[in-house]
């Protein structure tokens, strides 16, 4: 890099304070801002001028005034964020000229360097304002950066990265633009086998279901850790991959972290980063090595997706330091009568849940959707009993696709502290349906 672009890029980025938008799955705004506030609280100062200020805006935590070197946080232990963006640009917009100024103006060079302006990934958001239409915006933006670009030699930008994708928010006549560190697939943690029939939940909702479940078991059942993670119907395993990941803080480990647009902008500090994920294989390992480890057990009727289940343990086992075991058994999850979801006793447990329904249901299935989830609670509630009559923490989220379920799950668990919150799963209003084994906690 230019020598003189390497010393701008400190000065009008590295040294200064920004704004970041994380984006969260709908319905999970709340625990996003709850999130971002805990994995940044190292940055909060007492001064007042340099406070951190978050806000939601939609699916979206605002975070203000955060150093840059945060950004490293986010990406390595933002789970439950689905992207995250970095403010370019704040500035007053009033028509088409002005966006053009601003567009010619704009330091370009120090945020991405392209040959074709035509490759990048534009959303455009116009709120409130009558002077753009979004698609005219996408094409000022594109006629007036290709300009830029046509003015360069051709060796300017020779190898630069193709990964930008940006959004132009404007709000009246106040012009945003964000550009993505994550990548809008930053929600992948690796690449995961799929099959026809099954439905494998997104890794950044799943990874919001554990950290409620987490939120709501430290809170009634004072249970920070369990000595158990049962999941029936695991499918291929997201909700139990994202709890072995949540329990161990390895996710910077076992993803793959090379498809973040991070790595590949100008403004990448490569010292810094990997300065910041060796220190957190060092805090992992010692937190890790202080806690007990933990028993992970799957159930599902297909063979073949309990076998990925247990083949993505076995191949980041290697950074899951808490992990025990991890079997993935093929059986039936509404029949089964097994006592407990493991060969060894569980002294308390997390249970994860998303019942199969609507074509997702098996030609074995008998009385559809609500006749599944009978069943399935009628297990959960003995089970819980069982666990209640030893003292034993419980807790679980079971995943109800409309309000029968949920009312089925609300009259099976009668005897224990329920909790329902929704979110958007496929465009269906999903209920996440919570349960303890501590009546008394609600």
């Amino acid at each position: 890099m230019d020598v003189n672009l390497e010393r701008r890029i400190r000065k009008h980025i590295h040294a200064q304070r920004h704004t970041f938008e994380c984006q969260v799955p709908a319905g999970f705004a709340e625990l996003g801002m709850r999130s971002g506030k805990h994995l940044l609280a190292e940055y909060e100062s007492p001064d007042s001028e340099n406070a951190l200020r978050f806000s939601l805006r939609g699916s979206r935590v605002r975070i203000e005034n955060l150093p840059f070197d945060a950004i490293n946080q986010l990406l390595f232990n933002g789970l439950v964020f689905s992207d995250i963006r970095l403010r370019m640009l704040r500035a007053r917009c009033t028509g088409e000229q002005k966006l053009r100024q601003l567009l010619a103006e704009f330091p370009w060079e120090l945020w991405a360097l392209l040959k074709d302006a035509a490759e990048w990934e534009i959303r455009v958001d116009s709120q409130a304002s009558h002077l753009y239409h979004e698609g005219k915006i996408k094409q000022i933006v594109r006629e007036e950066v290709q300009k830029l670009f046509a003015q360069k030699a051709a060796a300017d930008t020779a190898g630069a990265s193709s990964r930008v994708e940006l959004d132009f928010i404007l709000h009246r006549e106040v012009l945003e633009i964000f550009i993505s560190v994550s990548g809008r697939d930053f929600w992948k943690r690796g690449h995961k086998q799929t099959f026809e029939h099954a439905a494998p939940l997104r890794e950044d909702i799943a990874a919001c279901l554990v950290l409620r479940l987490s939120e709501l078991s430290r809170e009634k059942l004072k249970l920070h850790r369990p000595s158990h993670i049962f999941n029936p119907f695991c499918g291929t395993g997201t909700l139990m991959h994202e709890a072995a990941l949540f329990l161990s803080g390895s996710a910077h480990l076992v993803s793959d972290n090379q498809h973040w647009a991070y790595p590949t902008l100008p403004f990448f500090k490569d010292k810094a980063f990997s300065h910041f994920r060796k220190k957190q294989i060092e805090l992992r390992s010692k937190e890790n090595g202080q806690h007990k480890l933990i028993h992970f057990l799957g159930e599902d009727l297909d063979p073949r997706l309990c076998e990925v289940s247990e083949k993505w343990f076995a191949q980041a086992g290697q950074h899951l330091h808490t992990l025990a075991s991890a079997n993935a058994v093929c059986r039936d999850s509404c029949q089964s009568t097994e006592a407990y979801p493991a060969d060894s006793q569980p002294s308390s447990l997390w249970i994860f849940a998303n019942p199969p329904y609507g074509l997702r249901l098996s030609n074995r299935a008998q009385g559809g959707t609500e006749q599944l989830y009978l069943k399935f609670f009628q297990r959960m509630a003995n089970l819980s009993r069982n666990f209640a009559e030893k003292s034993l923490p419980l807790c679980g989220v079971v995943l109800c696709p409309s309000e029968e379920t949920w009312r089925i799950g609300v009259r099976e668990m009668k005897g224990s502290f329920t909790h329902c919150e929704h979110f958007t799963l496929g465009g269906l209003d999903v209920r996440a349906f919570y349960f303890l084994n501590n009546k008394k906690s609600g």
